[in-house]
């Protein structure tokens, strides 16, 4: 079971990054958040970790089982299982937070609406590659660039302001 959700997961955290619509990005966010609310669930089940621990010693195990066991034991380790219930109860939240502001990030990345800037401050502008994405409108007093990620990535390294990096960011 371990094995499958952990591909599903991989599955669903692929389509939710490179998918180029929408619907299907958020379909495999929301896979992604309830299966991973599941697995930190079963992660922090003491029964299921006392059940591991029998198997672990009770048993005679191939030296797959035994890998899988103690690569399972780990995870749940990890995951707080040998904290009280409250603490354990935090790491599962946390671990939520942490879901979702991923989920966030993600979306971030595939936004449409482009980066405005006001033309005062951007001379500071430095994307050499990316240079003819930039559209200037003098009227407006306004320098617009598409929210492409390689031009994000490119201005947040390469430009002189640190008040600009800040805004693109």
């Amino acid at each position: 079971v371990s094995d499958k959700a952990c591909q599903v997961l991989d599955l669903a955290e692929c389509v939710k990054s490179i998918h180029p619509e929408n619907r299907w990005r958020q379909a495999a966010d929301k896979a992604f958040l309830g299966l991973l609310g599941y697995i930190d669930e079963i992660n922090t089940s003491l029964p299921c970790y006392q059940k591991l621990k029998e198997v672990e010693q009770a048993h005679k195990l191939s030296c797959e089982e035994k890998q899988m066991v103690s690569s399972l034991l780990s995870d749940m380790e990890k995951s707080g299982i040998l904290h009280n219930e409250t603490k354990r109860n935090m790491v599962v939240e946390s671990q939520g937070t942490i879901g979702l502001l991923t989920s966030q990030y993600h979306e971030y990345l595939h936004r449409t609406e482009p980066i405005t800037i006001p033309v005062s401050r951007a001379d500071a502008i430095y994307a050499p590659n990316y240079s003819s994405s930039i559209k200037w409108d003098r009227i407006s007093g306004v320098a617009s660039l598409p929210a492409d990620q390689r031009i994000v990535n490119e201005i947040m390294m390469y430009t002189r302001s640190p008040q600009l990096r800040k805004e693109v960011y």
